[in-house]
């Protein structure tokens, strides 16, 4: 969205509220922007090791019929 077209829907908003009205959902956007959603792990996410795929060598694959 370029910032004119990011005008046409905000001048309005403006008129109609006063600018204060506007410091609470501002302040959650950037809350949310600089530190993440709640309960959000910090530090780097640690992936799974990958599995090495069944290749017929496993214990329910050699073992005997009954």
């Amino acid at each position: 969205m370029t910032p004119s077209e990011a005008a046409q829907f905000v001048t309005p908003l403006f008129d109609l509220h006063p600018l204060m009205t506007f410091k609470l959902p501002c302040l959650k956007m950037m809350h949310h922007a600089l530190f993440g959603p709640e309960g959000d792990p910090v530090g780097e996410v640690q992936g799974v090791t990958a599995t090495a795929p069944e290749n017929g060598a496993s214990q329910s694959s050699t073992e005997t019929g009954r």
